[in-house]
């Protein structure tokens, strides 16, 4: 039975935002969104009634990428795609998510429960630690930095780098010793502890010579498809 009216709905619905919903590849979800243009009151009454129902998995993953949310759900359906562990890949869709919302637009109680949930993500599924060190690094403050540091004995690749970059960023350029002093109290391995100095060493002479360095950027890694993940 749900089956048949969610099938209606589609053919009730606007075609281009049906385009968009069903876009199984990233990019063409993209393009169907462009073309959308303005979302009208039938077409944001369809997205309300695909979270209320949250199904189909393709519709909430491309809705939840693209945060075409109301702005009073936003956080609460992303931190509902987060929380989502019967289907991970909502959950890297929230973490992408989150990458539109504003840091100075939540509140401190949303802030927390942001950064709470998305540290999870990295610790549960590494798989997604690429795109999740990325999208949390807003929504830090320097009381997270312990936590930060201590991820940099889980993980490599773009998520160490972009923990790394934060760290660098926020804390070690202008508070060397208590850069030093956080890794040295974090319980991380002494290897640890010299590549983290070794590359705020690097990021400051480049500073200082006025060359560039990524160290301080971060690395944006690659987001599958939903149907990658399936298999």
């Amino acid at each position: 039975m749900f089956f048949v009216v969610f099938t209606l709905s589609y053919w009730l619905m606007n075609p281009k935002l049906s385009k968009f919903l069903k876009a199984e590849d990233l990019d063409d979800a993209l393009r169907a969104l462009q073309e959308i243009g303005k979302l009208d009151d039938d077409d944001s009454a369809h997205i309300q009634q695909i979270l209320a129902d949250w199904s189909p998995p393709q519709a909430v993953a491309n809705i939840l990428i693209y945060t075409l949310i109301p702005k009073h759900q936003r956080i609460d359906y992303l931190l509902q795609g987060l929380r989502d562990d019967n289907v991970p890949y909502l959950a890297l869709a929230a973490t992408v998510g989150f990458q539109n919302v504003k840091a100075e637009a939540v509140t401190e109680s949303q802030r927390q429960l942001i950064v709470n949930e998305l540290f999870r993500i990295i610790e549960q599924y590494p798989q997604f630690a690429g795109r999740a060190t990325v999208s949390i690094s807003p929504f830090l403050s320097l009381n997270d930095a312990p936590r930060m540091f201590r991820l940099l004995d889980m993980l490599d690749g773009s998520s160490r780098h972009n923990v790394l970059a934060w760290l660098i960023t926020e804390i070690g350029v202008n508070h060397q010793q208590e850069f030093l002093q956080l890794a040295e109290n974090s319980g991380i391995s002494v290897s640890t502890i010299q590549l983290a100095q070794n590359k705020l060493e690097e990021y400051n002479q480049a500073q200082a010579e006025g060359k560039f360095t990524n160290i301080g950027f971060p690395l944006f890694s690659y987001i599958p498809n939903l149907q990658d993940m399936l298999g």
